[in-house]
């Protein structure tokens, strides 16, 4: 199982947030839509944590500015991208991280990113508004 992890779907969910052309990246977020609405099983959550930490907080970074739109769509899907088994403490630190990631989309240099960050901030706003401190929010 952890071999099929780590050699599948990282693959797959590197594909999806590294694609060139979206209609690819669509496709392979609808093909990991199936772990995406089970995220709240502690299982689906820690693997999602698991094989998306080391790529997504990378991708919302890049120099390309595809790769900051497609990362931002993961975000959506993926948040909050915590590890169930570490604790308040840990969850609290992952929604400032994201929170961070959704601020530098809003002021990104390039227009298309900005509207995909502004997308992503009212979709995750939208669904955990009252999880999130209320000065996270602000600072959006």
């Amino acid at each position: 199982q952890t071999a099929i992890e780590e050699n599948v779907l990282q693959d797959i969910m590197h594909a999806g947030i590294h694609a060139a052309v979206p209609n690819t990246a669509k496709t392979v977020r609808s093909v990991l839509d199936q772990f995406y609405t089970k995220k709240k099983t502690p299982v689906v959550e820690s693997m999602l944590h698991r094989l998306y930490g080391p790529l997504l907080w990378r991708a919302l970074s890049s120099s390309n500015a595809r790769v900051r739109i497609q990362a931002s769509f993961v975000l959506v899907d993926t948040f909050p991208l915590r590890d169930p088994d570490a604790g308040r403490e840990a969850t609290e630190v992952c929604v400032k991280k994201s929170m961070a990631a959704l601020a530098s989309l809003l002021e990104d240099d390039i227009p298309s990113v900005r509207v995909a960050g502004a997308t992503a901030a009212s979709k995750i706003l939208s669904s955990f508004w009252v999880a999130i401190p209320s000065k996270d929010i602000q600072s959006l």
